[in-house]
C-alpha cells in the first residue's frame, strides 16, 4: 500500500511538471491537441487523487474508490507511442458518427417491432422462454427482450412460445394463445436487425479502418494540415490568408 502511494505521488508530480512545461511552451495552443487535453485531465485527476487519498478518512468512501479506479486511465497515455493502437483508436473515433446513425436506425426498428410485438403477443402464456423477465406485456420488457434477441439469445425458443395456438399449451377461451404469424415476425426481426444492421456496423468499422490506414500512409495527413493551420494562425491572426514574405522562413 505504501509503495502504491509513493508511485501515485511520483507520477502525479511527473505529469504535473510535464503539463506545466508544455503550457509554458505552447500557451493556449496546448489545448488545441486532443492528447494534451487528455493529459491535462489526467493531471487534474492525479491531483484530485492525491487530495482524496490524504483526506480519505474524512470523505465518502465511495468517492475515494472512484478516484482509485480512474487511475487506470493513465495506461491510455501509452497509445500515442504505440502506432498500431493509435490507429485502432483513431478508427473508433472516425467511425463514431456513422455508428451513431446505425444505432439510431436499430433503435427505430426495435421500436417498431416492439409495438407490433406488444399488440400481437401481449397475452401469450408463459412458456419455456417467455416468462416474467422476458415477455411482451410492457414496452420496456419488450424492448429489452428484442435487444437480447439481437445477440441471437434464444430467439427461436421465444418464437416457438409465441407460435403456440392450441391446447394444452394455451387456452383459446382465456385468450393466452400465440399467433401463426409469430415465425414471420421473429424471422423478419432477426434478418433486418440481427443480421443486416449488425453487418452494417462491421462494414462501417472496416471501412473506417482502411481509411485510417490510408491516411497514415499518406505523406501529408490531417495532423500535418492541422499543425500547419495552427502555425499559420500565429502569423495571420486576422485570417487575411496572406503573410509577409520575410516571415515565410519562420513559418517553415
Amino acid at each position: 500500500e505504501q509503495a502504491l502511494d509513493i508511485s501515485q505521488y511520483t507520477f502525479a508530480c511527473v505529469f504535473l511538471l510535464e503539463c506545466l512545461l508544455k503550457l509554458a511552451a505552447y500557451r493556449l495552443r496546448y489545448f488545441s491537441d486532443h492528447w494534451n487535453k487528455f493529459d491535462f485531465f489526467l493531471v487534474l485527476l492525479s491531483i484530485a487523487g492525491v487530495v482524496v487519498s490524504q483526506l480519505g478518512a474524512e470523505i465518502n468512501l465511495s468517492l475515494f474508490r472512484i478516484f482509485r479506479v480512474l487511475r487506470v486511465l493513465r495506461v491510455f497515455r501509452l497509445i500515442r507511442f504505440a502506432k498500431d493502437m493509435h490507429i485502432l483508436l483513431e478508427t473508433m473515433l472516425y467511425c463514431l458518427p456513422s455508428l451513431a446513425n446505425i444505432a439510431a436506425l436499430m433503435f427505430l426498428l426495435c421500436f417498431v417491432f416492439a409495438i407490433v410485438g406488444m399488440h400481437s403477443f401481449r397475452a401469450v402464456r408463459f412458456g419455456e422462454c417467455i416468462n416474467t423477465h422476458a415477455n411482451f406485456q410492457t414496452f420496456p420488457t419488450t424492448l429489452l427482450l428484442l435487444v437480447g434477441m439481437i445477440t441471437g439469445e434464444s430467439w427461436n425458443c421465444m418464437m416457438y412460445d409465441c407460435a403456440v395456438t392450441a391446447p394444452p399449451h394455451c387456452s383459446p377461451e382465456d385468450g393466452d394463445c400465440g399467433s401463426h404469424w409469430a415465425p414471420l415476425y421473429f424471422v423478419l426481426f432477426m434478418v433486418f436487425v440481427g443480421f443486416i444492421t449488425l453487418n452494417l456496423v462491421i462494414a462501417v468499422i472496416l471501412d473506417s479502418f482502411s481509411t485510417t490506414i490510408q491516411i497514415e500512409k499518406d505523406l501529408i495527413n490531417f495532423k500535418h494540415l492541422k499543425d500547419f493551420s495552427s502555425h499559420w494562425q500565429e502569423f495571420d491572426p486576422k485570417a487575411k490568408y496572406l503573410i509577409p514574405t520575410h516571415r515565410l522562413p519562420q513559418l517553415l
